[in-house]
Formats: structure tokens, C-alpha cells, sequence
């Protein structure tokens, strides 16, 4: 079985922000490849897909140059259309 485990390819790993899981996945994510949540209904699979969504987009959405390249009156139109299409 060792020979085999040098054998393994390293992969590259993309943090998940979630310090247990980087533990116990020995630094996060394979970075550029597709991961499967699986479990039974209302185990958390949604829930810890959103928490790294939400990890991994946290510097651009806490980024001051975010909200500046966006112009309020952009904002104020884009909610405005949004509430005509409700009605």
C-alpha cells in the first residue's frame, strides 16, 4: 500500500474556510475539479455548499472597489426594473 501512496498525483487545494473540513481534507478542496456533497435529506448539503460559496467570495464582496465600480444610480435602476416586474 505505500508504494501505491507514491504513486498518488498531489492536487492542488482550494480552502474551504471551514477549518475542520480543511483538516480533515488535508488543506480543502481538489482546486479546478467538481466535488460530490452526498448524504440524506436535511443532513446540511446545501447548507455547507453555501458556506463555502460564501467564504470564497468573501473578499470581493467585503472589497470597497466592488461597491465603487458598481454606481449607486446603477443600483437604484437595477431595484427599481426589479420591482416593476413584480407588479
Amino acid at each position: 500500500m505505500a508504494s501505491s501512496m507514491s504513486n498518488m498525483i498531489q492536487l492542488t487545494k482550494a480552502s474551504t474556510g471551514i477549518r475542520g473540513l480543511d483538516e480533515v481534507t488535508h488543506g480543502g478542496l481538489p482546486q479546478g475539479r467538481c466535488t460530490l456533497l452526498s448524504g440524506g435529506p436535511g443532513c446540511g448539503k446545501i447548507v455547507l455548499a453555501l458556506l463555502i460559496l460564501v467564504d470564497a467570495n468573501r473578499d470581493e464582496l467585503l472589497n470597497k472597489r466592488s461597491a465603487d465600480s458598481c454606481p449607486s444610480t446603477q443600483i437604484k435602476g437595477s431595484v427599481n426594473h426589479d420591482e416593476a416586474d413584480d407588479a
